[in-house]
């Protein structure tokens, strides 16, 4: 076999070696070897029955004989065996590397072939993927820019007028002050309220008001110069800011102008209605030099101008005094909320069937540091007029449900009432606001009543009726307080989820000497035993009062004579000393009046 290479199924083998299992060459194409010991880690693997190969360069000396042979080659080791597992020795196989090397280099191009396929495949697959999402994540966010835009401008416009509000209108009201200050002139401010405007939304309807309040909006705007703004603070509330004017003058003249529009016909839902306003006036800076002042004191000269409706009136400040006891008293609420200068007092009402109390009214005294004191007749309109009123409702219901808590832990069973204001109607988050004081206080919603009267249900009515509707929802009680002095129908009264009727203390006091009286509280009671109504009678002040109403029907009665207007630690002793089963006695010993 020497200068020949050995041929098996195509495939050439350059050298060929056989060891016996002691390492020693027994043959060889290369005669002069044979016999020889060769040791070598692959020699060793081999004998152990592993089977070994490398690349390697031979030194080729057929070629001299013309034998063109590539050197490199593959060197195989294979153990050989004989009848069974024992290696008998090691053939040592040198092959061309060049049909392996072709082989690789075909399997490694077919493999980056395919490679770059499924890399071509997931890049067009990915690029779908991003251009898809990112086309998404454009439309969202824009779609996200719209809608931050939208919010802000709701958050600074008024939804109905699409005008300005009070947000947006302190930005040009802070650059006209500071630009008149640079240029010496004057800047305007005329706060307007629409005169019996609730008479439009009480005969007409809620729909028909609002339609009322863009017209008005509308022709403001048309008699201003375009430099003017004209704002909406609520209701039937608008602003009109003039800046660069040369006096006072010229802010009445644009008043008049815009007094003059208002009073043409406005026509809405096929109908001609007349409207007048009332106008303030305040000017930079004759009457304030800044945004505050000048709102405030164009507030007050409004108030003046409603005394005489239909016109405008310039801020005085000599006609200020009870705004400025107004704004005083507000300041010194907040004050009060904050540091619990605040305290319910509770009025026990009797169930005339057998005497026994089982509910009770809840009323705000202020302990003011200075006045003593201060009555809700006082501090709780002004709280209406600014808003603060929410704020003073939530401490009243949480309050009056903690303490209900106290004596239901006590073991008394009893549950509480607590009067809403008109401004509390008009507010939709108010049957959230109970639900959640509700939870807090672990009462059930039972226990706990709302009184309104019939001329804050009237105020708007489409939207008390949502309230009150929310509230009953949760179960709360709703009354209608001081029935009888509002001019509301029986039909409006019906549309109301209320379950009880409270007939006025100026009927029932006087009901034993005017017959009127006397007629009216009958009726009433007659009426709310037809409608499946609860009916109390306040301003019970005596026995022979207590008596008649009894005789009638009445079913709870509530006044001095039962029990005066006491702090919860007072009324819970009067409770204690009273039997069980007759409490028709309670306060014969009244406390000071406070209520």
């Amino acid at each position: 076999m020497e200068g020949s290479a050995l041929t098996n199924e195509g495939y050439h083998a350059l050298r060929l070696k056989i060891y016996n299992s002691s390492r020693m060459v027994i043959y060889s194409d290369v005669h002069e070897i044979i016999g020889e010991t060769h040791q070598s880690e692959n020699i060793e693997a081999a004998i152990g029955g592993e089977l070994r190969s490398e690349t390697t360069l031979l030194d080729i000396r057929e070629e001299s004989q013309g034998t063109d042979v590539d050197p490199e080659a593959l060197e195989v080791y294979v153990p050989l065996t004989y009848g069974g597992d024992d290696v008998i020795g090691v053939a040592e196989i040198y092959l061309p590397y060049g049909p392996v090397k072709e082989a690789i280099a075909d399997d490694v191009a077919t493999m980056y072939a395919a490679l770059a396929g499924a890399l071509l495949l997931f890049y067009v697959l990915m690029f779908r993927l991003v251009s898809g999402a990112s086309r998404r994540l454009l439309g969202q966010s824009q779609e996200l820019r719209k809608s931050a835009d939208r919010n802000e401008y709701l958050a600074r416009h008024d939804a109905l007028t699409s005008l300005p509000n009070r947000a947006l209108l302190t930005e040009p009201l802070g650059r006209c002050v500071i630009d008149a200050r640079r240029h010496g002139n004057d800047v305007g401010v005329l706060l307007l309220d629409l005169d019996r405007f609730k008479e439009v939304n009480d005969t007409l309807g809620h729909e028909t008001g609002d339609a009322l309040l863009c017209q008005v909006a509308a022709r403001i705007a048309s008699e201003l110069r375009e430099m003017d703004t004209v704002a909406r603070l609520g209701g039937d509330e608008f602003v009109i800011l003039l800046p660069r004017i040369d006096n006072v003058h010229a802010a009445t003249v644009a008043a008049q102008r815009v007094l003059d529009a208002l009073h043409r016909p406005f026509f809405v839902d096929g109908i001609d209605l007349a409207v007048e306003a009332s106008i303030g006036i305040s000017c930079y800076p004759e009457h304030g030099e800044d945004q505050g002042s000048l709102l405030q004191h164009a507030d007050v000269a409004m108030y003046v101008a409603k005394e005489a409706r239909g016109t405008y009136s310039v801020y005085d400040a000599g006609s200020d005094t009870s705004s400025l006891s107004r704004t005083t008293l507000l300041n010194e609420l907040r004050r009060a909320l904050d540091q619990g200068e605040l305290e319910l007092y509770y009025q026990p009402r009797t169930r005339m069937c057998d005497g026994k109390v089982r509910s009770v009214e809840a009323l705000v005294r202020w302990h003011h540091h200075t006045r003593g004191l201060v009555l809700p007749d006082e501090f709780v309109p002004v709280a209406e007029q600014t808003g603060l009123i929410s704020t003073l409702t939530t401490y009243v219901i949480a309050a009056a449900l903690a303490q209900v808590r106290v004596w239901l832990d006590e073991g008394r069973d009893l549950s509480v009432s607590v009067n809403l204001s008109a401004r509390n109607l008009m507010d939709p988050a108010l049957p959230d606001l109970v639900a959640s004081l509700l939870a807090k206080s672990g009462v059930d919603a039972s226990r706990l009543e709302v009184e309104v009267t019939e001329t804050s249900a009237m105020t708007d009515p489409v939207r008390a009726v949502a309230v009150l509707g929310g509230l009953a929802g949760l179960g709360v009680a709703v009354a209608v307080d001081d029935y009888g002095t509002g001019y509301s129908s029986l039909s409006y009264l019906r549309s109301l989820p209320i379950g009880t009727l409270k007939i006025d203390r100026s009927f029932v006091t006087r009901m034993l000497h005017d017959e009127g009286n006397a007629v009216i509280v009958s009726s009433t009671i007659e009426l709310a035993h037809n409608l499946g109504l609860t009916v109390v009678a306040e301003g019970v002040e005596d026995e022979a009062t207590y008596d008649v109403l009894a005789a009638l029907g009445c079913h709870v009665a509530q006044g001095f004579y039962l029990g005066r207007p006491v702090p919860s630690a007072v009324l819970t002793q009067l409770l204690d000393q009273v039997p069980t089963e007759d409490t028709t006695e309670l306060g014969s010993e009244p406390v000071t009046v406070v209520g």
